[in-house]
């Protein structure tokens, strides 16, 4: 079992160089620029943004691959880091970079980024039209109308849900950027003898977890440790550096991604339900 293991990470290699389109090495000069920015910033506000320091990237995608002239290696750890803190800022708001309707105006300012205004509401009651929208938003818009009423599912989950999930989860999935690890759970909840009865303190200990997690959802309450999630970057290929085949992985809680997944299952079940009706 342990050669199994030694040989299934033996050959994971850590980020220490990216290759980049050439046309990128001038984004390095503005390096210094994001580090004076964050360090002089004022406490709790938004981290330097790649529009603050006015980059344009090169897709590197459209580059030929097989042209080394159109490509440079970096291997300096500083650059790798702030290389990467572009590519995922464009990465993940592939949406506004690529002008898609609802991050332009004015749809931006009629449902702003967390669509909590008026327009928004009308939308899922229905009641909203414009003469301006092109047909596939306007298609778009009409089937954001809420066909189930808010918070129609319930929000108990129990204590055969938790058993049901944490003991056929792999103990080995990166979880848990706190320290918390799956296989904490996984012993809590699992039966390791079933010829033996169940301890009465472990069976307490369960009820505990379980009613932190039914108040926690009841009142929704978010836990400070769950608002820290660790972003780790692998590469897809092996001996690919490129820039662009690199892996994201989102490391969160592993009883939050519970959570998440079984609420979310219902909610789709839910849906699935309404739109047979």
């Amino acid at each position: 079992m342990f050669n199994y293991h030694r040989g299934k990470y033996k050959d994971l290699q850590g980020i220490d160089r990216v290759t980049i389109p050439s046309s990128w090495i001038q984004a390095t000069e503005a390096m210094d620029r994001e580090e004076l920015k964050n360090t002089t910033r004022k406490e709790n506000t938004p981290e330097t943004s790649e529009d603050d320091i006015m980059i344009t990237l090169e897709d590197p995608k459209t580059a030929d691959k097989d042209d080394p002239s159109l490509w440079a290696e970096v291997d300096d750890p500083k650059e790798v880091g702030f290389l990467l803190r572009l590519r995922n800022r464009r990465h993940f708001g592939q949406s506004e970079h690529e002008n898609t309707p609802f991050t332009q105006e004015p749809l931006k300012k009629k449902f702003n980024w967390s669509a909590t205004t008026a327009v928004a509401e009308k939308v899922l009651q229905g009641d909203y039209s414009d003469e301006d929208l092109e047909e596939i938003q306007r298609l778009f818009v009409d089937n954001c109308r809420r066909v189930t009423e808010l918070d129609s599912l319930s929000p108990k989950i129990t204590i055969a849900d938790l058993k049901g999930m944490f003991t056929k989860w792999r103990e080995n999935t990166s979880t848990s950027p706190s320290g918390r690890h799956l296989g904490h759970y996984k012993i809590l909840f699992s039966r390791v003898d079933h010829r033996l009865p169940e301890d009465e303190r472990i069976k307490a200990q369960q009820k505990d977890i379980h009613q932190l997690y039914a108040d926690m959802i009841k009142h929704k309450y978010s836990y400070e440790r769950w608002k820290h999630v660790v972003k780790q970057m692998i590469y897809k290929d092996q001996g690919n550096t490129k820039i662009h085949r690199l892996q994201v992985i989102h490391i969160y809680e592993c009883d939050l991604n519970f959570i998440l997944g079984y609420k979310w299952r219902e909610a789709l079940h839910k849906a699935q339900e309404e739109g047979k009706q």
